[in-house]
């Protein structure tokens, strides 16, 4: 299994429910764009997903059906996304 880093540590990190993959979310800078990023729980390469988020982010969470995911981020305007099949395999 080859190491896999990026700091600072992770704003969030979850397993996916079939446990193949794990979730998280870096953000370079305080002010920069958070990164979703998917990472092999076999080992191999993480992969940086499509989605950004700016903002603080609150929370993470992987659907059971491995399609979909929940997130919230601290702003002063609500806005609500729906990202699907973001996991390889899954569409």
């Amino acid at each position: 299994v080859e190491p896999f880093s990026l700091t600072p540590a992770p704003l969030g990190i979850v397993w996916s429910a079939d446990g193949r993959w794990v979730v998280a979310v870096w953000q370079e800078q305080d002010a920069g764009p958070a990164a979703l990023w998917v990472v092999p729980a076999e080992g191999g390469q993480a992969r940086q997903t499509e989605l950004t988020v700016k903002g603080r982010l609150g929370g993470l969470n992987v659907h059971t059906d491995g399609k979909r995911i929940a997130y919230s981020v601290f702003s002063r305007r609500p806005e609500y996304w729906v990202m699907e099949n973001f996991l390889p395999g899954s569409r």
